[in-house]
């Protein structure tokens, strides 16, 4: 995969699907392809088909999640993180997706209930807070600092 030309790796990945359409790497990586062209909406209909067939795939999963995310349908994002939430229910991941998805529908308290649920998981989470921008608006407020200092960082 060209991950540095995403217009050279989408059709790297399409003349890879037309040589082997049921091959798993192929189809992972034509959605990868699409997901760094920021067409989030296309890859995460091509992450809905990998889930369909590998629904124990984490990362499939994940990179499903996350591309509903950034695609703004926070309806079907929800609807997959909780799906993967129950799928593996001890991944922190998954909390945290739903996080970013309350956070985004502008629901503090459940947003900030599910960060916590994905700190208590894995206090690692904290590290994922600095590369969204979801939570700023809770950010200094008192129960965004409790959660913090509860998994650790001050």
């Amino acid at each position: 995969m060209l991950l540095d030309r995403p217009d050279e790796a989408e059709a790297e990945a399409r003349e890879g699907l037309q040589l082997s359409p049921d091959l798993m790497p192929a189809r992972v990586n034509s959605a990868q392809s699409l997901y760094r062209q920021s067409r989030y909406g296309d890859a995460a209909d091509q992450f809905a088909e990998l889930v369909r067939s590998n629904p124990t795939d984490v990362s499939v999963r994940s990179n499903y999640v996350v591309s509903l995310i950034h695609a703004g349908e926070l309806d079907r994002a929800h609807s997959a993180a909780s799906a993967a939430q129950r799928a593996f229910p001890g991944a922190a991941w998954f909390d945290f997706c739903l996080a970013r998805v309350e956070a985004l529908r502008g629901h503090g308290s459940k947003a900030l209930a599910l960060l916590q649920a994905s700190l208590t998981k894995d206090p690692a989470t904290r590290v994922w807070l600095d590369q969204v921008d979801e939570f700023d608006r809770y950010r200094g407020t008192p129960e965004f600092e409790s959660i913090l200092s509860r998994a650790g960082k001050k």
